[in-house]
C-alpha cells in the first residue's frame, strides 16, 4: 500500500511527513532547506525535484509538499525522498532506509486507464463490501496485471489504435489484431508516391483508389466497377491504421477475468491455504504480486475469443 495517494491532475491532499533518524530520534531542521524528489519506478531520472515546506523544525520535525496539477499530470507509481540540506553544509536523505511510495491514481477525465473489469465488479465478485477500501490499491494492481495475461490469449480487448505495414501483391490484407472496430486509413505506395485509399461500403461504389473493410479484420482492395485489384507488389507497400478491440467487453471475458482475479487474489490473503496445504501469511504492503497461472476453467471461458492466429 502506498504511503501517499493523490488523483491525477489534483493539487490536494498535501503530502506531509515526519522526519526521523533510523533510531527514531527527531531531526533538527532549524536553518535547513528541504526538497521533495520523486522518480517513477521505470524511469532513470527524477520527474520532480522541488522545494518543500518545513512545517515544524523539531520535536517532531515535519515537512510538507503541495502538488501542482503539472506534478500529478501523469498517473503511475513513484518512489520519493526528502533531501535535507542542513545549515552546516551537510546533506541527508529521508527516510534514511527505503523510500516513500507515492501513487498518482488515474482519473476519469484524462484519456487512458481503461480496464477489463471495474473495481466495483471485482469487490462484488470477491464479496468485499463496497465500503471497505483497505484493499482497493492492491485490487487495482491485480486488475491491471491480468489484462496482458488475458489479451495474450484473446488478442486486444480494450480499444487500441494500431499502425502497421503490410506487403503488397495480393488483393486483400488480413489485419493482425482482431476484432477490428474501425479502419482509420489505408495508404498504398507506388514507388515513392503515397496514394491514400477511400473506404467504400459496397463493391459498386468502388473507385480507382478504394478499399472495403470486411469484419472481423480483412481489407479488400477495390477498383472501378467493384472489381478487386492487387495492392502494389513489394515489401511494406501498404500502411494501415485501425482501432482494434471491443466496443464492450464480452460477458464471458468479464467472467474469466473475475475468476482469474479471485484465484490469485485469495492466495495473498492472510491464513488462506496455498496449493499443497501450506498457509499464506502476507504483509500486503510488501508481498510482490506473482505471475498468473491461467486455469483450464478460465481458458474455457476465453475459448470463443481466442486471438487470430496471425498474431505473433
Amino acid at each position: 500500500m502506498a504511503d501517499f495517494t493523490i488523483k491525477q491532475g489534483d493539487t490536494a491532499p498535501v503530502l506531509t511527513d515526519t522526519l526521523t533518524y533510523s533510531d527514531g530520534t527527531s531531526v533538527n531542521l532549524t536553518g535547513a532547506t528541504v526538497n521533495l524528489v520523486l522518480r517513477q519506478l521505470t524511469a532513470n531520472a527524477p520527474m520532480l525535484n522541488k522545494s518543500a515546506t518545513i512545517t515544524s523544525a523539531t520535536n517532531p520535525a515535519t515537512v510538507s509538499y503541495t502538488f501542482t496539477a503539472q506534478d500529478t499530470a501523469n498517473a503511475g507509481q513513484f518512489v520519493g525522498n526528502w533531501v535535507v540540506a542542513f545549515s552546516g553544509g551537510s546533506q541527508m536523505t529521508f527516510p534514511t532506509v527505503g523510500d516513500l511510495e507515492v501513487t498518482v491514481e488515474e482519473n476519469l477525465t484524462t484519456a487512458g486507464g481503461a480496464r477489463i473489469i471495474s473495481l466495483g465488479e471485482a469487490k462484488d465478485y470477491l464479496q468485499i463490501p463496497s465500503t471497505d477500501r483497505s484493499r482497493d490499491a492492491r485490487l487495482i494492481k491485480f486488475i491491471d496485471q491480468l489484462r496482458p495475461v488475458i489479451e495474450g490469449i484473446t488478442g486486444p480487448i480494450l480499444q487500441r489504435l494500431v499502425s502497421e505495414t503490410y506487403d503488397g501483391g495480393s488483393p486483400w490484407i488480413s489485419l493482425r489484431y482482431r476484432p477490428v472496430l474501425s479502419v482509420q486509413s489505408v495508404t498504398e505506395y507506388r514507388g515513392p508516391i503515397p496514394y491514400p485509399l477511400t473506404q467504400v461500403p459496397s463493391p459498386d461504389l468502388g473507385t480507382i483508389y478504394s478499399y472495403m473493410f470486411e469484419p472481423p479484420g480483412r481489407i479488400v482492395r477495390r477498383t472501378v466497377g467493384g472489381g478487386q485489384t492487387s495492392f502494389p507488389n513489394g515489401a511494406d507497400q501498404v500502411f494501415v491504421t485501425y482501432t482494434a478491440g471491443y466496443a464492450q467487453v464480452p460477458a464471458n471475458i468479464t467472467n474469466a477475468a473475475l475468476e482469474l482475479l479471485r484465484t490469485h487474489f485469495q492466495l495473498t490473503q492472510q491464513g488462506r491455504p496455498r496449493p499443497g496445504g501450506s498457509q499464506v501469511d502476507d504483509d500486503e504492503s510488501t508481498r510482490p504480486i506473482m505471475g498468473f497461472f491461467v486455469s483450464g476453467r478460465v481458458r474455457e471461458m476465453l475459448a470463443p475469443n481466442v486471438r487470430h492466429p496471425s498474431i505473433g
